[in-house]
């Protein structure tokens, strides 16, 4: 089972305002679903619903049309998170695989050297390496991973690795159980 979920360690764009977007996602010219930790590109800005002029907050995003294109990471914060004695903690509905339905506006975070963040497995197209390193693919919104740092574009390092218990299950191979990525983007 490949859980997508997203989660900063230390990102710039927790403390600076403008490192946070709003974005809709597209996806053949139409609004589409999009899921945490997605990777998109941000376009022009959207037209507004009600009046049909520029929205000055929301742009369009799509999914990069090549690895090297300039990205953004989605994280969607529609549930309630703190951090207790070095806990993430979560209450909502449905922690996990969390998506937006089309047409509704997300929270993009634009990505800056040095940025750090967990990334459960669902988030790469296939199981990275610690000490190894991932990247953006074409026509995609996952990590790709990588022995070597991508020539272009995106590139994150995978620091660390650690299990993410789902529910009940604490069996490593059981429902439930995922694999958390501490990555850095370099």
């Amino acid at each position: 089972m490949a859980i997508k979920v997203f989660a900063c360690a230390e990102m710039a764009s927790e403390d600076v305002q403008s490192y946070c977007v709003s974005a809709k996602f597209y996806a053949d010219d139409a609004y589409a679903k999009i899921h945490d930790g997605a990777l998109v590109v941000l376009g022009d800005l959207d037209t507004n619903d009600a009046y049909g002029t520029p929205d000055y907050n929301v742009y369009k995003a799509k999914a990069p049309e090549a690895a090297g294109d300039d990205v953004v990471i989605v994280d969607l914060g529609g549930i309630n998170e703190a951090t207790v004695q070095g806990n993430i903690m979560k209450i909502g509905n449905k922690l996990v695989d969390l998506e937006a339905g089309e047409g509704i506006a997300v929270r993009c975070r634009r990505l800056m050297k040095g940025d750090r963040m967990w990334l459960g497995r669902g988030l790469f197209n296939a199981a990275p390496t610690v000490g190894q390193y991932a990247g953006a693919v074409a026509n995609s919104t996952l990590f790709a991973p990588s022995q070597a740092a991508p020539v272009a574009g995106l590139k994150v390092k995978i620091l660390a690795s650690k299990g993410l218990t789902v529910g009940q299950s604490a069996y490593a191979d059981g429902a439930g159980y995922e694999q958390l990525y501490l990555c850095e983007v370099k």
